[in-house]
């Protein structure tokens, strides 16, 4: 970690005129998105297994009786995806019997999703796309594309010629408009 900080302080001192005081703010922004990065590149889950697991934990921390397709609907999830999500929580993080016993994911027949699953991921992909189609631009569209196939913001913004800020606008910009779009067309 020591050594990603070190690079961001010579990259921004390379390329930084302004005050110290500026200099300051920044490098502790540009040190603390380093560590980020560096941390998410060595964990094993990635953004969306990471924050469906903290949510599951959550959840089941209040509601210790509830099942895994009543979690996966409250924390708005396939159960599928909470499923693998859980198996690849465990294989990364702790592979002991007693642990596999407490979990759900594990107490299941098999690992396929039911067809209810499957047509509840559907229908939600049709949402999704339309949203993306109708309200938001072309660029918003394609970045959030790229954010969902887990790539990271500086990835993106090489792909298509953006600096890793502007693609991180035009992602929440992205994500603003697929919310509005649902929320005023899509009735609960």
């Amino acid at each position: 970690m020591l050594a990603e900080a070190n690079l961001a302080l010579v990259e921004l001192a390379a390329r930084f005129i302004g005050t110290e005081a500026v200099f300051l703010s920044t490098l502790t922004i540009r040190i603390r998105g380093a560590i980020t990065d560096l941390l998410r590149k060595l964990d094993p889950l990635n953004r969306h297994q990471r924050a469906t697991i903290t949510a599951y934990f959550e959840y089941t921390e209040k509601h210790q009786q509830a099942s895994l397709e009543e979690t996966a609907s409250t924390i708005d999830c396939s159960t599928d995806f909470l499923r693998t999500s859980l198996i690849s929580y465990h294989a990364a993080y702790g592979n002991s019997k007693e642990k596999k016993s407490h979990c759900p994911a594990y107490n299941t027949p098999d690992d396929k999703p039911s067809p209810e699953d499957i047509l509840i991921m559907r229908e939600r992909r049709k949402i999704k796309n339309a949203a993306l189609a109708v309200a938001c631009g072309p660029e918003a569209a394609s970045i959030y594309r790229l954010y969902e196939s887990d790539k990271k913001l500086t990835e993106i913004g090489a792909i298509k010629g953006f600096s890793e800020s502007n693609a991180g606008q035009l992602l929440i910009q992205a994500k603003k408009c697929m919310r509005e779009w649902i929320n005023k067309n899509i009735k609960p």
